[in-house]
C-alpha cells in the first residue's frame, strides 16, 4: 500500500510546483468569505491534487497496470482515500508557506490563522468530498465522473457558502442562535473527537461503497 501512496505522490510532482501559486490563487479568491477562507482554499487545492493525480492515472491506463499486477482491490482503493489526506496535508503546509511569506515581504493581503477547529472542519470537508466523489470515481473512471464531480464541486461550495451565511446572521435566527450557542459552550475536545469521528465513519464508509464497485468493474 506504502508503494501506491508514494506513486501518487510522484504523479503530483508537477502539479506541486504550481501549488504555491493556486494556493496564492484561492486565497485571493475566497478573502471575501473572512473566516471560510481558509477552509475553502484548502479543500480546493486538496482536491485540485486528488483529480490531477486521477487524470494521470487515466492519461497512463493506471488501473489495467495495477490489475495485472499481484494487489489486492482494497488496497488500491484504501490507498487513494489516504493519499487523499496526504494531499490535504501538503495543501496546510502551503498555506503556512503562504502566509509565512505574506508576513515577511509584508504583503497587504489578509490571511487567516489556524486553530485546530479550522483543521478539524477542513478535514471533514475534503473527506465528505472524497467520501461522494471516490465512490463514482472507481465506479466509472476518472473521464465518466467528470461531470459529476463538477456538479459535486458547486453544490459542496454553494452548500458550505450558504452555511457561513447563515452562521453570520444567526443573530435575526432563535433556533440557529440556540444551536450556536450550544456549540460554543460544549468542550472543545468533544467537538474535535466527533468531527473526527464522523471523518472515520464516513470514510470508512465509502470506502466499503468503493471497493464494492472496484471489484466488479472490468478492465
Amino acid at each position: 500500500m506504502f508503494s501506491l501512496i508514494i506513486k501518487d505522490l510522484l504523479l503530483l510532482k508537477k502539479t506541486i510546483l504550481w501549488g504555491l501559486v493556486y494556493m496564492i490563487f484561492f486565497s485571493v479568491a475566497f478573502q471575501g468569505l473572512e473566516g471560510g477562507a481558509f477552509l475553502f482554499a484548502v479543500v480546493a487545492l486538496t482536491h485540485v491534487f486528488i483529480m490531477t493525480t486521477s487524470a494521470y492515472e487515466d492519461k497512463n491506463n493506471a488501473d489495467v497496470l495495477l490489475n495485472s499486477l499481484p494487489l489486492k482491490k482494497e488496497r488500491i482503493v484504501v490507498s487513494k482515500y489516504i493519499s487523499g489526506w496526504i494531499d490535504f496535508v501538503i495543501s496546510i503546509v502551503f498555506y503556512l508557506g503562504i502566509t509565512f511569506l505574506i508576513g515577511i515581504f509584508k504583503i497587504p493581503l489578509e490571511m487567516a490563522s489556524i486553530t485546530i477547529m479550522d483543521f478539524m472542519m477542513a478535514l471533514f470537508f475534503i473527506s465528505l468530498l472524497n467520501a461522494i466523489y471516490l465512490p463514482v470515481f472507481f465506479k466509472f473512471g476518472y473521464i465518466k465522473s467528470r461531470i459529476f464531480n463538477f456538479i459535486l464541486l458547486i453544490v459542496i461550495y454553494a452548500g458550505a457558502s450558504s452555511a457561513i451565511s447563515i452562521l453570520k446572521e444567526s443573530q435575526n435566527n432563535t433556533l440557529i442562535r440556540s444551536f450556536v450557542e450550544f456549540l460554543t459552550k460544549q468542550n472543545q475536545i468533544k467537538i474535535i473527537f466527533f468531527i473526527g469521528g464522523m471523518v472515520l465513519i464516513i470514510t470508512a464508509l465509502s470506502c466499503i461503497i468503493s471497493f464494492s464497485f472496484y471489484k466488479n468493474r472490468e478492465f
